[in-house]
């Protein structure tokens, strides 16, 4: 598996690719949260015409017994929105791999630029992409028995990759895309200005499908290309929906089923209609559809100019789908039988007792209840935070190897904070400021450290005995720094997560607001300079705020909290990964906007 940002790629080694990318971004630990990004994109030049935006409306013709065991919120939680995430599967992770299938004719030549689109028109999201040989261990890591048993009887890859892109999609969040599409838009842009979103799927056909009860000429719907937010409960049907509709065939029928209708399309728009028409929805009426588009709760259907174009003139086009798959390169010609192996036959044969008891999708879920993260998690010690300590000094300090490495702290900085002092420090003012104020004990263990653990530690260091704010170098202000502490009475720390979904939270070091000797800050100093000394390993600052989380009662505080919200003790704020790491620079939710930072 390979993650891939801009022009930068990871390349894991195959005895830890799968388990390095699940849990540095989901699973266990990503039950932490629904990421990431919020795409707030600004309204477009021209708003094409909205059809429908019905919220929470009776179902139209569904009987009550017959709705899905999911709640439906109104409103869902800002944190359902939609990841900065773009999730592919093929036969290879390997990006020379693809090329070279391009240029030697075993695969379609024009496949490498295909993928390569979606890195130019996306520089900042990340893209996943799953090999055929990673998705096995992806399901068996993630999800509960009875959705592990039924995607193991599926015995052709095509349809496990079918399966495969809901159940990414449910438990990591983003975009999802055939390997046959490319993108001409921008994924924040395909909100087309509405705020909240947590899905977005695509008219295939207009007025083509019909339904015993919904009607005839309504509109089929494609899942080649579709974007939802994590754990969303439309997902979580769709994959109830498939996972059941295999429970229920035995094996000769699973190898002789339609892969459109078992785990492509066919069962793929029929959820879609009946969550639609659950939320109020007329599909005759909003039928037809081609530059339009309906919004029913978060949930956004396109017409067919935005997710089915066949070229890349279309003005509405979000992507173009380039249909392989009846080519020789395409999945009906090579969608070939699974080889079965031991693990395989063991996750066959698991007790019918205990898959009858798992009925929740992630192995943390015990059940399909979506419970929207709260906005504000606290260990509810006083009605505010305490006000014994320092408040925040106006001094905005950066590291950089020029005394001015930018003009935009100068600009956006100071014009958002009047009154405040920036600065900033070369490596030879650090060198002399630890000589004047660290004392001998810490400047031993400082010798002990190598070059880029005591980079890392500076900040802290300055902050413990001046109190302010730092910042990175690169970075730009969109919110005023009073307004870090949201309104709240006697904050002395504030910070930000960038990855609250792992195990271990981490937080956004490149942005810290402090008063002068802070237990926290000092505690964290202590805790490295004793390790240094020791020779022991030394203690992350993700890991040691982990340990004062726990301490009250709060270590689950980041899969708890909404992307915008904050956990808060004491005189401690700690924000959601939108306000210190948002995934673009418009999003209005952020605080800063890190220019130089690439990675999550």
């Amino acid at each position: 598996m390979q993650l891939r940002r801009g022009r930068a790629l990871f390349q894991l080694d195959a005895g830890h690719r799968l388990v390095a990318c699940v849990a540095g971004l989901v699973l266990a630990a990503l039950a932490s949260c629904a990421f990431v990004a919020s795409w707030p994109p600004p309204p477009p030049a021209s708003q094409p015409r909205l059809v429908a935006q019905q919220r929470s409306r009776p179902a139209q013709t569904r009987p009550p017994s017959d709705r899905p065991k999911y709640p439906f919120f109104p409103q869902l939680s800002r944190a359902a929105h939609i990841p900065n995430r773009i999730l592919r599967t093929w036969k290879t992770s390997s990006r020379s791999e693809i090329r070279a299938r391009s240029a030697d004719g075993s695969d379609h030549p024009e496949r490498f630029n295909w993928f390569r689109s979606w890195d130019t028109t996306n520089p900042r999201a990340v893209q996943i992409l799953v090999a055929d040989a990673d998705m096995d261990a992806f399901v068996r890591s993630a999800f509960s028995a009875r959705v592990v048993e039924a995607y193991f009887k599926l015995p052709k890859i095509v349809l496990r990759a079918d399966f495969l892109r809901y159940l990414m999609l449910y438990e990591l969040g983003g975009v999802y895309a055939d390997f046959d599409v490319s993108c001409h838009k921008p994924v924040w842009a395909w909100t087309l200005g509405h705020e909240p979103v947590g899905v977005i799927v695509g008219v295939e056909d207009p007025g083509y499908a019909s339904h015993p009860v919904y009607g005839d000429k309504i509109d089929s719907i494609q899942q080649w290309t579709m974007a939802n937010s994590r754990h969303h409960p439309f997902m979580a049907q769709v994959i109830h929906a498939v996972m059941e509709k295999i429970h229920s065939l035995t094996p000769a029928q699973i190898l002789e089923a339609d892969v459109l209708d078992l785990t492509g399309p066919g069962i793929f728009k029929r959820i879609v209609w009946d969550y639609l028409v659950a939320h109020g929805a007329n599909l005759t009426q909003t039928a037809n559809m081609f530059e339009q588009y309906q919004l029913h709760d978060d949930v956004l259907v396109v017409g067919k100019n935005y997710l089915n174009s066949k070229h890349g003139g279309d003005p509405n086009a979000f992507i173009v789908h380039h249909s392989t798959g009846f080519t020789e390169f395409g999945w009906r010609k090579q969608a070939g039988l699974v080889n079965v192996t031991k693990n395989e036959s063991k996750h066959s044969k698991i007790k019918k007792k205990v898959i009858s008891q798992d009925y929740g999708i992630t192995k943390n879920e015990s059940s399909w209840i979506y419970v929207p993260p709260s906005l504000v998690v606290s260990d509810n010690v006083g009605s505010s935070p305490s006000t014994r300590r320092s408040r925040i000094p106006k001094r905005i300090l950066s590291v950089s190897n020029a005394s001015n490495p930018s003009s935009t702290l100068h600009t956006s900085w100071k014009a958002l904070n009047p009154g405040y002092f920036v600065s900033f420090m070369t490596p030879t003012a650090q060198s002399s400021f630890i000589q004047r104020y660290c004392s001998s004990h810490e400047r031993q263990a400082l010798a002990k450290m190598n070059a880029h653990q005591r980079e890392k530690l500076f900040k802290f260091l300055w902050l413990r005995l001046k109190g302010g704010i730092f910042v990175s170098p690169e970075s730009e202000c969109k919110t005023r720094i009073r307004d870090w502490s949201l309104g709240r009475d006697g904050v002395s720390l504030v910070m930000g997560f960038r990855a609250q979904q792992r195990d271990v939270p981490a937080l956004q070091q490149n942005f810290i607001a402090t008063g002068p000797k802070h237990p926290v800050i000092t505690g964290y100093i202590n805790a490295v300079m004793d390790a240094a000394l020791k020779q022991e390993k030394v203690e992350s600052f993700d890991e040691h705020v982990l340990g004062i989380l726990k301490v009250r009662g709060l270590a689950s505080s980041a899969q708890e909290m909404d992307w915008t919200g904050a956990v808060a003790f004491d005189d401690v704020l700690i924000h959601g990964n939108e306000r210190f790491s948002p995934s673009n620079s418009s999003n209005p939710s952020a605080f800063v906007w890190d220019r130089g930072e690439m990675y999550l």
